[in-house]
Protein backbone atom coordinates (compact mmCIF):
# COMPACT_ATOMS: atom_id res chain seq x y z
CA UNK A 1 0.00 0.00 0.00
CA UNK A 2 1.66 3.63 -0.93
CA UNK A 3 -0.22 5.54 1.27
CA UNK A 4 1.68 6.64 4.63
CA UNK A 5 -0.82 5.39 7.69
CA UNK A 6 0.99 7.14 10.44
CA UNK A 7 3.11 10.14 10.59
CA UNK A 8 6.06 10.66 13.04
CA UNK A 9 7.65 13.90 13.49
CA UNK A 10 10.54 14.81 16.44
CA UNK A 11 11.08 18.19 17.74
CA UNK A 12 12.07 19.03 21.12
CA UNK A 13 12.81 15.37 22.53
CA UNK A 14 8.80 15.15 21.58
CA UNK A 15 7.53 12.55 19.23
CA UNK A 16 4.45 13.69 17.15
CA UNK A 17 2.39 10.22 16.23
CA UNK A 18 0.17 10.69 13.74
CA UNK A 19 -2.48 7.99 12.65
CA UNK A 20 -3.14 9.15 8.34
CA UNK A 21 -6.28 8.36 7.46
CA UNK A 22 -8.85 11.01 8.11
CA UNK A 23 -11.10 10.41 5.59
CA UNK A 24 -11.68 7.50 7.21
CA UNK A 25 -11.38 8.78 10.73
CA UNK A 26 -8.21 6.64 11.36
CA UNK A 27 -10.23 3.75 10.86
CA UNK A 28 -7.75 0.34 11.49
CA UNK A 29 -7.11 -1.37 8.68
CA UNK A 30 -4.39 -3.92 8.16
CA UNK A 31 -2.71 -1.43 6.69
CA UNK A 32 -2.62 0.77 9.61
CA UNK A 33 -2.26 -2.12 12.19
CA UNK A 34 1.53 -2.60 10.54
CA UNK A 35 2.27 1.23 10.62
CA UNK A 36 1.45 1.90 14.20
CA UNK A 37 3.38 -1.03 15.06
CA UNK A 38 6.57 -0.13 12.64
CA UNK A 39 6.30 3.90 14.86
CA UNK A 40 6.63 1.87 18.07
CA UNK A 41 9.73 -0.11 16.57
CA UNK A 42 11.21 2.93 15.63
CA UNK A 43 10.68 5.07 18.60
CA UNK A 44 11.55 2.46 20.97
CA UNK A 45 15.00 3.02 20.03
CA UNK A 46 15.30 5.92 19.05
CA UNK A 47 17.73 8.75 20.84
CA UNK A 48 16.67 11.41 22.22
CA UNK A 49 12.81 11.32 22.43
CA UNK A 50 11.76 12.47 25.89
CA UNK A 51 7.77 12.01 24.75
CA UNK A 52 4.86 10.77 22.17
CA UNK A 53 2.15 12.25 21.43
CA UNK A 54 -0.32 10.13 20.03
CA UNK A 55 -3.30 11.51 17.75
CA UNK A 56 -5.56 11.21 14.41
CA UNK A 57 -5.61 13.41 11.57
CA UNK A 58 -9.20 14.70 11.20
CA UNK A 59 -11.81 14.82 13.34
CA UNK A 60 -11.38 11.50 14.97
CA UNK A 61 -8.60 10.16 17.01
CA UNK A 62 -9.42 6.69 15.69
CA UNK A 63 -12.84 5.15 15.21
CA UNK A 64 -11.70 1.59 15.34
CA UNK A 65 -11.76 -1.95 13.11
CA UNK A 66 -12.39 -0.89 9.70
CA UNK A 67 -14.60 -4.07 9.28
CA UNK A 68 -15.48 -3.24 5.50
CA UNK A 69 -11.70 -3.11 4.47
CA UNK A 70 -10.95 -6.70 6.09
CA UNK A 71 -13.98 -8.05 4.27
CA UNK A 72 -12.38 -7.24 1.01
CA UNK A 73 -8.76 -8.05 1.99
CA UNK A 74 -8.92 -12.30 2.51
CA UNK A 75 -6.69 -14.02 5.21
CA UNK A 76 -6.31 -10.25 6.83
CA UNK A 77 -7.81 -11.41 10.11
CA UNK A 78 -5.90 -14.39 10.13
CA UNK A 79 -2.53 -12.78 9.75
CA UNK A 80 -3.30 -10.16 12.64
CA UNK A 81 -4.40 -12.83 15.55
CA UNK A 82 -1.08 -14.65 14.81
CA UNK A 83 1.72 -14.42 16.72
CA UNK A 84 5.42 -15.19 15.57
CA UNK A 85 8.92 -15.00 16.69
CA UNK A 86 7.60 -15.90 20.23
CA UNK A 87 6.13 -12.14 20.94
CA UNK A 88 3.60 -12.42 23.79
CA UNK A 89 0.89 -10.22 21.75
CA UNK A 90 -0.52 -10.86 18.64
CA UNK A 91 -0.01 -8.29 16.16
CA UNK A 92 -3.71 -6.85 16.96
CA UNK A 93 -2.45 -6.77 20.56
CA UNK A 94 0.55 -5.24 19.64
CA UNK A 95 -0.73 -2.10 18.18
CA UNK A 96 -1.40 -1.22 21.92
CA UNK A 97 1.30 -3.39 23.59
CA UNK A 98 3.95 -2.11 21.74
CA UNK A 99 3.80 1.16 22.92
CA UNK A 100 4.62 0.14 26.78
CA UNK A 101 8.00 -0.98 25.21
CA UNK A 102 9.12 2.57 24.37
CA UNK A 103 12.04 3.25 24.35
CA UNK A 104 14.44 -0.04 24.36
CA UNK A 105 15.68 1.11 28.33
CA UNK A 106 12.75 0.56 30.82
CA UNK A 107 14.86 2.72 33.15
CA UNK A 108 14.33 5.64 30.88
CA UNK A 109 10.34 5.08 30.29
CA UNK A 110 8.73 8.35 29.04
CA UNK A 111 5.11 9.27 28.97
CA UNK A 112 3.02 8.31 26.05
CA UNK A 113 -0.09 10.57 25.97
CA UNK A 114 -3.25 9.86 23.34
CA UNK A 115 -4.95 12.66 21.88
CA UNK A 116 -7.98 12.33 23.86
CA UNK A 117 -5.96 12.52 27.23
CA UNK A 118 -4.05 15.74 25.85
CA UNK A 119 -7.77 17.09 24.86
CA UNK A 120 -9.11 16.49 28.33
CA UNK A 121 -6.26 18.07 29.86
CA UNK A 122 -6.52 20.91 27.79
CA UNK A 123 -10.45 21.05 28.52
CA UNK A 124 -9.68 21.73 32.07
CA UNK A 125 -7.02 23.86 31.90
CA UNK A 126 -9.12 26.03 29.30
CA UNK A 127 -11.83 26.23 31.68
CA UNK A 128 -9.51 26.77 35.16
CA UNK A 129 -8.64 29.85 33.06
CA UNK A 130 -11.63 30.93 31.92
CA UNK A 131 -12.44 30.92 35.96
CA UNK A 132 -9.21 32.78 36.96
CA UNK A 133 -7.93 30.19 39.35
Amino acid sequence: MSEQRVVIEIEDHVADVRLSRPEKHNALDGAMFQAIVKAAERLRSEPGVRAVVLHGEGPSFCSGLDIAGFMTEPGETTDLLGRSNGDLANFVQRVSYDWSLVPDDWKERFPIIPDSALRATLGILERTARKGL
